[in-house]
């Protein structure tokens, strides 16, 4: 690309956004937005072409979007979260530069705002192009007078930089570097508690994970619950409510099933003697007998444990309203279509399989998340990917409702 040609380039894309071309000078381009004036000078100009026409002969593009690579230096998009006295903070754009190793004892990293290199691949992307006017609005608004020099002020994502990979190709040039990204994450997380993690879609970049937005926040008063409810059922509960991670919201949820297990298959037993057993039988007698029959029921499956426990907690209409609204709001057949995650199977809602078909497909995301043993093989793993999260997630709102049907019928008996 030659200067002339990125100068047209600039100029096009720019007027498509919204800006009014007021000069094309010698020293640069200026602009006039509905916010102030931005001027992209020809240093910066000159060095759009001399970046592209690199990125185009030595360069991969990776993640779409979100990294470049070559045989020496790699860059690539990442969120980064940090434990702070308020919660965690995931903080969109950082000012300072943190180094991990040094130049002339190979292959280094940095962490820190993108390079300018690394914006002239992003600069029309839809969603940064956004949050540039969005911060350089900002700016104008403050001194609405002030001639923006759009580098100065665009929004610089936060980025990870490989530098002297030194390798033969650009595949080995990727394997080294992720392995070198894998150890700056760790030695982030051990010695800083900050957690890193690659973009890999630019759209995801610093997601907010809102899985139980399906269900509506209430303005105004509440009713009180008229049972009464099991503390630490509750207590469990709100973990689950207020975390921000899919993985927690789903195991805290199912906790609380687990933990209705033996309730449950203590009051069908109590139930069925007492209905068998001759009214002169004393209660003392029913509980000896109870606990002779729960030895056996408790070796039962969680996979069958669950299925009981839905089958008292919830009607298999309100079950099959429930999968049908949710797939409606999603639009998308998650548990009726061929949409599996992990191991998980699919839910029919004919009235005979529902229940069973619901129980085992919750069993099954359970056992991935917490089992990772190379026994296992052929089965597949959970690792916290952005798009498993984001699969993991949806799953959140069925657990979360049926947990709340738990904790309200499950509470008014003893445990």
């Amino acid at each position: 690309m030659e200067f002339s040609q990125a100068n047209a380039k600039l100029k096009e894309e720019y007027v498509k956004i919204g800006f009014k071309l007021l000069e094309d000078a010698e020293d640069g381009l200026l602009f006039q937005t509905s916010s102030g004036r931005i001027f992209i000078p020809k240093g910066q100009i000159e060095a759009y072409a001399k970046n592209l026409n690199d990125i185009n002969s030595n360069y991969k593009i990776i993640h779409e979007n979100c990294g470049i690579i070559s045989k020496d230096y790699r860059e690539q998009i990442i969120n980064i979260k940090t434990q702070g006295i308020h919660g965690i903070h995931e903080p969109d754009e950082i000012s300072v530069e943190y180094s991990i190793g040094e130049p002339g004892a190979g292959a280094y990293a940095r962490i820190g705002p993108a390079s300018d290199f690394f914006l002239d691949l992003l600069r029309f992307d839809d969603l940064y192009i956004d949050k540039c006017l969005n911060k350089i609005h900002e700016k104008m608004k403050v001194y609405p007078k002030e001639l923006i020099y759009w580098n100065d002020y665009a929004y610089r994502p936060i980025t990870i930089k490989i530098l002297d990979l030194n390798e033969e190709d650009i595949d080995r040039a990727e394997q080294k570097s992720s392995a070198i990204i894998d150890s700056c994450f760790f030695a982030f997380a051990d010695k800083k508690r900050i957690i890193l993690s690659l973009v890999k879609e630019y759209q995801s970049a610093h997601p907010t994970i809102v899985p139980l937005d399906y269900k509506p926040i209430i303005k105004g008063d509440v009713d009180l619950p008229q049972e009464v409810l099991n503390s630490d059922m509750v207590r469990i509960y709100q973990r689950g409510v207020i975390a921000e991670d899919p993985f927690i919201q789903f195991l805290s949820f199912y906790q609380i099933l687990e933990f209705c297990f033996r309730p449950n298959i203590k009051n069908k037993l109590h139930k069925s003697l007492s209905q068998i057993i001759n009214k002169g039988a004393s209660s003392g007698m029913i509980e000896l007998i109870v606990q002779e029959v729960e030895k056996k029921e408790y070796k039962q499956k969680d996979a069958n444990m669950i299925q009981k426990l839905i089958e008292e907690i919830i009607p298999t209409e309100e079950l099959i309203k429930f999968i049908n609204d949710y797939e409606a709001y999603l639009k998308l057949h998650i548990y009726t279509g061929n949409i599996k995650f992990l191991e998980s199977n699919s839910v029919s809602i004919e009235p005979n399989f529902i229940i069973g078909h619901t129980a085992k497909r919750i069993y099954k995301i359970r056992n991935a998340l917490v089992h990772f043993s190379d026994n296992d093989d052929g089965k597949e793993k959970y690792v916290p990917t952005a798009i498993n999260e984001k699969m993991l997630a949806r799953e959140v709102p069925l657990l979360q409702f049926l947990a709340e049907k738990a904790i309200k019928r499950i509470s008014s008996i003893q445990i």
